[in-house]
């Protein structure tokens, strides 16, 4: 709530800001279910780390987007947690049915069907979607035992199939069309582009590429000026994103900037 953050704000931040700067603490972190005072705390420059509720059930709970965006931009590092919404997308029930507190959409207790899946997903599914984000730093999954860590584990030798989650996105939500999640969906490519990672480095650059970026991007074997605009990208996008013009946009940002 408003006022806990406030309070917070006045008696914590000062405490914790006098650890950091004796040597006690490296870094200030604040953990949130709420957008509004999630965001305060990223945008108000007084801390380093965020913990905030991201999952796939989540991706189209009006702010996300622009929380990670506040993130990425402010530098904030964002540990995504509940990345099963407390293990409720690993159940096999077909409809989905959240409490917002687990998918960052406020405190509310009370279960919320937000759609039904096409299918049950998977630990990997479920992280592969996390980590997709930009703006997320690291997953923090909750694990009970050595079967569940190694589930989660398997993202790290999961082929693109296994980590595939764009057919299940549509079903959780009002999903919005025409924004990349770098699925991949739109390969392959006449001309050899890698247009999920183009345009990941596009997305994660925010208009201004840092060094690191523009040598991902000058390592990458074949750039998006070598698009021969054939359209085929765009007409294959489940979501609706007018993918050769995001290359050409790419190809402009890293190739005449």
């Amino acid at each position: 709530a408003q006022e806990d953050y406030d309070w917070a704000m006045a008696n914590l931040l000062p405490l914790a800001q006098r650890l950091r700067d004796r040597g006690k603490a490296r870094l200030i972190g604040f953990s949130g279910h709420t957008l509004t005072t999630s965001r305060q705390a990223v945008e108000a420059g007084a801390i380093d780390v965020l913990m905030f509720p991201i999952n796939i059930a989540g991706h189209s709970v009006p702010g996300i987007a622009d929380l990670l965006r506040a993130c990425a931009e402010g530098n904030v590092g964002l540990v995504a947690m509940k990345p099963f919404g407390g293990g409720r997308l690993l159940r096999p029930e077909t409809a989905v049915a959240i409490r917002d507190y687990q998918r960052g959409a406020g405190l509310n207790e009370e279960d919320v069907v937000i759609g039904e899946r096409p299918a049950v997903l998977t630990p990997v599914q479920c992280l592969a979607y996390v980590v997709s984000r930009i703006g997320v730093t690291t997953a923090l999954p909750g694990c009970k035992s050595v079967e569940e860590v190694d589930a989660a584990l398997a993202l790290l030798d999961a082929d693109d199939e296994a980590k595939d989650f764009a057919h299940i996105l549509p079903s959780l939500g009002d999903y919005v069309t025409g924004e990349c999640v770098y699925c991949n969906h739109c390969l392959p490519c006449p001309a050899h582009i890698d247009i999920g990672h183009t345009l990941r480095l596009a997305d994660e650059s925010l208009g201004d590429p840092s060094p690191a970026q523009r040598a991902a991007y000058a390592a990458m074997e074949v750039p998006a000026s070598d698009c021969i605009v054939c359209n085929a990208c765009t007409e294959r996008c489940p979501f609706g994103v007018d993918t050769m013009e995001r290359v050409a946009q790419a190809a402009a940002l890293f190739e005449e900037g």
